[in-house]
């Protein structure tokens, strides 16, 4: 069993460090050649925040701090983000407005 270090982003979202070692693989580096534009920060969630990237929250599961979130992208992927993740965002304002239900109630 190995413990990584892992960046926060990755740990909001629940992942465990500890791994069996019959899950981990060598890292090898995106080969910009045949892949272009294949960086981390083009998946949501990963890498820097760019909260402008979000274009709304659709629905929600859960209830308070546990609550996950199905945020749409503004690159038309969606994707189930906690409330740690998306507490800050002004589209989850707009959904809870929408709902009728108050922020300070989370």
């Amino acid at each position: 069993t190995f413990e990584l270090e892992l960046p926060p982003e990755l740990r909001a979202r629940g992942i465990l460090p500890r791994f069996h070692a019959s899950k981990l693989r060598p890292y090898i580096p995106n080969d910009d050649i045949r892949f272009p534009a294949r960086h981390q920060e083009a998946i949501p969630g990963f890498g820097p925040a760019d909260h402008t990237a979000v274009s709304s929250m659709i629905s929600h599961s859960g209830k308070g701090k546990d609550a996950m979130f199905l945020v749409q992208w503004t690159t038309g992927q969606q994707s189930w983000e906690p409330y740690a993740i998306v507490r800050n965002l002004t589209a989850l304002s707009d959904y809870l407005e929408a709902l009728g239900v108050p922020i300070h109630k989370l």
